[in-house]
């Protein structure tokens, strides 16, 4: 049965302040997991830029990001995207600034 899974990454996954910064046991258990035929995702409210360099140290099968407003592939193919549109951002700005 395939199954998916799907980690937060600040302070979760990922410590800034560490080195290496995603340790090496949380690399080989998510390398363990995929091998197994299971995909391994990464989740945040970060946007693409946030997350991208990531996948220097693993190896996720899809991305949701931007506080889920974006969901990417493992080759970074958009599978959902949405977004505010314009004028209610520009409302929302103007009442509240």
């Amino acid at each position: 049965m395939l199954q998916a899974l799907a980690s937060d990454i600040d302070h979760t996954l990922f410590f800034q302040e560490r080195n290496p910064q995603i340790s090496i046991q949380d690399c080989q258990a998510i390398q363990n997991y995929q091998s197994l035929g299971h995909l391994f995702g990464l989740c945040s409210g970060r946007p693409y830029q946030g997350v991208v360099h990531l996948s220097d140290q693993i190896h996720p099968d899809f991305y949701i990001i931007t506080s889920g407003a974006l969901i990417l592939d493992r080759a970074l193919h958009v599978i959902y995207e949405k977004f505010i549109d314009y004028q209610i951002l520009h409302q929302l700005f103007y009442q509240y600034n």
